[in-house]
């Protein structure tokens, strides 16, 4: 049976069993104060958009989990709201195949659950987006984003689709090349979010019927700011 449950804090209700690296890790004392998150264990996944103030939890028997995410997001490394205690510390955590930067202790009455975290990959959009046009430039059909990140040889990689068609791209020294998507390459957060790269002077929301796709916006210097384009449900309509 399907049961919704209505939060004010961060909620999880089942353990996870990540396989978590490194002794000697210490709590992350400057995560910032805006970034999405995807935490996920053994049976459940987490989301939280402080942008959005809003926090969700599916777990595999059906449950769902929806809260209100309150500022401040983070406090040296932990998030806090009533009863509940999260801390995020810089070690490196697998879940499900696929490594992640950070571990996640999750604690409230009665319960304290261990996962694995990550920042969702379009927190860092302002320093992603010349890679991703980049990656257009180089194939204008494919600016559908579903994830961008730095890979540890210092490319980055910006992984584009068109419908059916999903491409690697890795850009080095502002170049870029594409190749098919490698399935076998698992990185946290891919598929969480999904960018559509707004052409120039594009305007129509993409959602159409279904919803509102909400506006992303980037950085370009100090003090411009331009419209990247729209965030689109990773569940479609």
């Amino acid at each position: 049976m399907r049961m919704m449950i209505a939060a004010a804090a961060l909620l999880v209700a089942a353990c996870g069993a990540p396989t978590i690296g490194g002794d000697d890790a210490l709590p992350d004392d400057d995560l910032g104060t805006y970034g999405a998150i995807i935490a996920v264990g053994e049976n459940w996944q987490l989301s939280g958009d402080p942008g959005a103030s809003a926090l969700s939890i599916y777990m595999d028997d059906g449950t769902e989990a929806t809260g209100t995410w309150v500022s401040p997001y983070y406090v040296q490394g932990r998030i806090s709201a009533s009863d509940i205690r999260v801390t995020l510390e810089n070690a490196a955590c697998e879940q499900d195949g696929v490594t992640h930067p950070l571990r996640a202790t999750v604690t409230f009455p009665g319960h304290e659950l261990a996962g694995c975290a990550a920042m969702r990959w379009d927190s860092q959009l302002d320093t992603l987006i010349d890679a991703i046009d980049a990656c257009i430039a180089a194939a204008p059909a494919l600016r559908t984003v579903t994830y961008a990140g730095e890979l540890p040889d210092g490319s980055t990689l910006v992984r584009v689709r068109n419908g059916d068609n999903a491409q690697d791209c890795r850009v080095e020294r502002g170049r870029a090349t594409h190749a098919p998507r490698d399935e076998s390459l698992l990185l946290a957060t891919d598929n969480a979010a999904i960018l559509l790269r707004a052409r120039p002077g594009e305007t129509q929301n993409p959602g159409g019927e279904c919803y509102e796709a909400p506006e992303a916006w980037v950085f370009r210097g100090h003090h411009s700011r331009e419209m990247a384009g729209w965030m689109l449900d990773p569940m479609g309509c």
